[in-house]
């Protein structure tokens, strides 16, 4: 059974591990599905990551969302107007107050809905158990919510003390992140990230075993499942 394309594996194989949560993760996951390892050792690794992600049982509850949060945050970053975010002075800060209310809507959002999700990589995912490529993959991830200083702002949100200073700091961290194409690796790294957890919750539903690779084959318990 070499042929995955025999397998049907889009329309048979995928909706059995998609619990994910937004359109790039369910993407991911099907690229995952579609695209044979080529090595033992890719196969090995896989099934490393997916190990140490299933270590933690609440993992797989505590990373929910709102699939709005999700879609609003990502096109604010990617695509919300350049010119919106330039730098400006006090006085006109002061005398702009339907686009701050804008920006401050933005900001809000996703304060709240990046502060969740790194809870969520700090608190349930183990860097040291995972694979040290993978652990990178992570680390990135964990560096660039870091950089919004999220658990100061949103103190500063409920204390009503985010204003002028705040909103120019992030103005700039989100062009210098559009620019220097972190924001798009951000998002295609979550996606791979949210892609595991997917396939996590079906192997904790399913009781499904990993595949046991050997040196010259593949040797099945159960069912075929890419793992």
């Amino acid at each position: 059974m070499n042929n995955l394309q025999d397998l049907f594996i889009a329309r048979d194989i995928v909706p059995v591990f998609d619990y994910t949560i937004n359109e790039d993760a369910k993407a991911a996951l099907l690229k995952i599905f579609t695209t044979p390892l080529g090595s033992i050792a890719a196969i090995a690794e896989r099934q490393h990551i997916l190990k140490a992600l299933l270590a933690d049982e609440d993992l797989a509850v505590a990373h929910q969302y709102r699939k709005v949060d999700y879609v609003d945050v990502q096109r604010f970053l990617i695509y919300f107007s350049q010119d919106e975010l330039m730098k400006i002075d006090y006085l006109t800060y002061l005398f702009q107050q339907q686009k701050n209310n804008v920006l401050y809507g933005h900001y809000s959002q996703l304060i709240y809905f990046f502060n969740n999700l790194e809870d969520t990589i700090k608190d349930h995912i183990n860097l040291a158990s995972l694979p040290k490529g993978y652990q990178e993959e992570i680390r990135f991830l964990l560096n660039y919510l870091n950089d919004f200083k999220l658990s100061t702002l949103k103190v500063d949100i409920s204390k009503q003390k985010f204003g002028y200073a705040s909103v120019q700091m992030l103005n700039k961290l989100v062009l210098e992140k559009r620019k220097n194409g972190d924001t798009l690796l951000f998002f295609s790294k979550l996606s791979l990230l949210e892609s595991y957890i997917s396939i996590c919750k079906a192997i904790t539903k399913m009781k499904f075993n990993f595949v046991a690779v050997e040196a010259t084959d593949f040797a099945l318990s159960g069912m075929y499942h890419p793992l």
